[in-house]
């Protein structure tokens, strides 16, 4: 109940009852307030219920203070997650431009699964800190992503594996979606797992040497559910993602940029400096324009996003599951010549 309601109710109740106890922080009132006939009995009562009404807006700023005195304070928030995740180095500077680098200890990033769960997380934060004003994602010793580590996933057939896999995909690509202020993506090198994070900024600065890729999918037997077909089929079209991700090569920078994909190419390790130069241009703007025109931009995506990931997800499971079956299969005979020899 807001506080003037409370005032209000507890008011009445005082004109109901022939006594009366009324609390406000740090004060107690009790007095008997009218007589028989429900008139006001004297008027050190009639003065009370007159300081309780006049001091609402006290009480209230009282109340509010306290509240942001439970709060955690912003350093706190800081603290507690920008070294939190072992592979994002989160930076960010006097402007409130953040900076988060993929890396795996230091170098080129591969992805694993404590990524996978870690970036649920990440990104989330990261979107519910209002000190962020401009999200630049880039990765770190020249490269975007490279490559991932599927034995750390575990067996991806057995149902509980997956529906981690699963529940973590789609939370990742929601939670950078929901992101509500500009994002860029800076791109070096290679972006070769994930290029999906990239392509949901609203601007990505691509190195002339840049190349974007999709190893894990289709070349390796599963399918391209996880969102990657979603976010190239909107940006680059239907009929180009099909290809792209049927017959997946290494794409440059400058083909993408014809796509529509890429907004700028940049010299090679300059990528990073120009989304900053972009970040200072759009903190020009004020903030709720800002924000509100990130969430405007973002929600066609969105909407895809939502009906399409999840069941894309659902049919890569499926895929990997039977992968993994079809390898079992055709490991057993070999293991059985070698029993027998």
């Amino acid at each position: 109940m807001k506080i003037g309601q409370h005032v209000e109710r507890q008011v009445q109740l005082l004109m109901q009852s022939p006594a009366y106890t009324f609390q406000v922080p740090g004060r107690r009132f009790e007095r008997r307030l009218h007589n028989s006939s429900g008139a006001f009995r004297n008027s050190q009562a009639v003065a009370d219920v007159n300081r309780v009404i006049g001091q609402h807006e006290t009480c209230k700023k009282s109340i509010l203070r306290d509240e942001t005195e439970r709060k955690i304070p912003m350093n706190a928030i800081k603290a507690n997650y920008f070294d939190a995740y072992r592979s994002l180095k989160l930076t960010r500077d006097a402007t409130g431009v953040l900076v988060a680098e993929f890396h795996s200890k230091g170098g080129p990033f591969i992805f694993t699964a404590q990524d996978h769960t870690d970036f649920v997380d990440a990104f989330y934060r990261i979107a519910q800190d209002r000190a962020n004003k401009i999200v630049i994602l880039t990765g770190g010793a020249g490269d975007f992503i490279t490559d991932v580590d599927f034995s750390t996933f575990g067996n991806v057939a057995d149902p509980g594996v997956w529906s981690q896999v699963h529940d973590e995909g789609v939370q990742i690509l929601e939670n950078i979606a929901n992101i509500r202020v500009p994002v860029i993506a800076a791109v070096e090198g290679r972006a070769h797992v994930h290029s999906e994070y990239a392509l949901l900024a609203n601007v990505i600065v691509a190195g002339e040497g840049a190349t974007f890729h999709d190893l894990p999918h289709f070349a390796g037997g599963i399918v391209p559910g996880d969102g990657i077909f979603t976010t190239w089929s909107y940006r680059a079209g239907a009929g180009r993602a099909e290809v792209f991700l049927l017959n997946p090569q290494p794409l440059t920078a400058r083909t993408a940029h014809e796509w529509g994909v890429v907004a700028e190419v940049v010299a090679n390790g300059k990528a990073l400096s120009r989304a900053r130069e972009l970040a200072a241009l759009y903190l020009k703007v004020p903030e709720v324009t800002r924000r509100n025109t990130r969430v405007h931009f973002s929600h066609p995506l969105k909407e895809r996003i939502v009906r399409e990931v999840g069941y894309g997800l659902s049919l890569e499971g499926a895929s990997a599951a039977d992968l993994v079956k079809s390898m079992q299969a055709s490991t057993a005979p070999a293991a059985s010549k070698e029993q027998v020899a």
